[in-house]
C-alpha cells in the first residue's frame, strides 16, 4: 500500500510525499535491524526473469504459456516480425547502453539474445524477453516452481528504489541507493552522479530497462511530460497521453439497456 501510495503521490507531482513513502519502504528494518525487503538478484536470477521475491504486488496468470509464444516470443525458433512483439540487437544495444552489460544480471537473465536469439526469414536475430515465459515440461503442476513462473509483475521493489532517487534532494543519498540498486543488478563499480540532473535523467533510462514489458513507460513518459520517446521517430504531443474513451462509457446508461 505504501509503495502504490509513492506511485500515485509521484504521478500527481507530489515529490515531497513521493519521496516520504519510497524512503519509509527502503529503510524499513525488522527486530534483528535487517532489512524488511531487497531488491532480487541471485534468489530469483536466472530461474525467475519476472523477479518474483522483490515483487510487492503481482497478477497471477495460470495460462501464461497460451500467449507468450505468439505474441512475446518465448523460446520459439522462428520470428515472425510483423506478427510478434520482438526487438533487434541494435535495439538491445541501445536499451542497455552505458550499463556494464557483462555484469548485469537483468541483462543476463531476462533476455534470450545472441546465437540463442530466434531468426526472422531472413535470418536476422531478435532479442526477446523472458520475463513471461518458464519451461512447462521441466516443471511439475503441483510445485511452487511452476506458481511462481505464471506471475504478470505490477509493482516491485526497483521502482520503489527509482521513485526514491527521483524525487531525493539529497545526492548523497541518491548515490548510495543508486549503488545499492546496482549491486542487486551484479554491477559494482558505477560511477556517482555528479547532480541531481543527471541522476534523474539516467533513472528514466533504467526504468526502460528494468520495467521492459510490464507496461510501465507510456506512464513514464506521461507523467514527466516527454516530448520524445525512445525508438519513436515523431515528436510526441499532449494528445498522443490521452488514451481513447470507449464509446460505451460516454453513458453508462447504455450498459444498463443491454
Amino acid at each position: 500500500v505504501e509503495a502504490l501510495k509513492a506511485r500515485v503521490h509521484l504521478y500527481l507531482g507530489e515529490t515531497e510525499e513521493a519521496y516520504l513513502a519510497a524512503k519509509a519502504i527502503i529503510e524499513a528494518k525488522g527486530a534483528d535491524g535487517q532489512a524488511i525487503l531487497t531488491m532480487s538478484g541471485t534468489e530469483d536470477l536466472p530461474m525467475y526473469p519476472q523477479l518474483p521475491s522483490e515483487c510487492l504486488f503481482y497478477l497471477s496468470k495460470y495460462d501464461l504459456m497460451d500467449y507468450v509464444p505468439d505474441l512475446l516470443m518465448g523460446r520459439i525458433e522462428d520470428v515472425t516480425v510483423s506478427d510478434q512483439l520482438v526487438l533487434t540487437t541494435e535495439r538491445l544495444n541501445q536499451l542497455f547502453q552505458g550499463e556494464k552489460t557483462t555484469d548485469h544480471n537483468r541483462y543476463a537473465s531476462c533476455w534470450l539474445k545472441g546465437a540463442n536469439a530466434p531468426t526472422d526469414a531472413n535470418l536476422t536475430r531478435h532479442p526477446v524477453i523472458l520475463k513471461y515465459y518458464y519451461e512447462e515440461n521441466d516443471n511439475d503442476e503441483t510445485s511452487s516452481l511452476i506458481t511462481k513462473s505464471q506471475i504478470i509483475p505490477m509493482l516491485r521493489l526497483s521502482e520503489v528504489y527509482l521513485m526514491a532517487m527521483e524525487t531525493s534532494t539529497d545526492l548523497t543519498e541518491v548515490n548510495n541507493w543508486y549503488q545499492r540498486y546496482m549491486q542487486a543488478h551484479g554491477v559494482n563499480d558505477m560511477p556517482n552522479f555528479a547532480s541531481l540532473e543527471a541522476a534523474r535523467e539516467w533513472i528514466i533510462n533504467e526504468y526502460r530497462r528494468e520495467f521492459f514489458a510490464e507496461g510501465q513507460m507510456f506512464y513514464t513518459y506521461k507523467r514527466t511530460g516527454a516530448t520524445s520517446m525512445l525508438w519513436r521517430e515523431e515528436p510526441v504531443d499532449e494528445d498522443d497521453y490521452i488514451l481513447p474513451l470507449p464509446t460505451t462509457e460516454y453513458n453508462p446508461n447504455n450498459l444498463l439497456k443491454q
